[in-house]
């Protein structure tokens, strides 16, 4: 399945249950790969995984971002969405 666009497939990741929407701080140095990589290397079955959208986005020295962060968007499970 391909989508023109990242919204859309972001949409319909969430409208299969699959997106999950990080609203709270996450500060991209220190805590986004890690926070991602446990999905994959942390034992999670790939029936658990989910894609990310960070939409509160900080730098290690305070700094704020505007954009939203999506990750593993396409590799967090074989197949399609669903």
């Amino acid at each position: 399945m391909s989508y023109p666009d990242l919204q859309e497939h972001l949409s319909n990741l969430d409208s299969a249950g699959l997106l999950l929407r990080i609203r709270h701080s996450i500060n991209k140095d220190t805590e986004m790969h890690p926070f991602v990589r446990w999905q994959f290397r942390g034992g999670l079955p790939e029936s658990g995984r989910k894609a990310f959208l960070v939409e509160n986005v900080v730098g290690g020295h305070g700094r704020t971002y505007d954009i939203p962060v999506a990750a593993a968007t396409l590799a967090m499970r074989r197949g399609k969405p669903g």
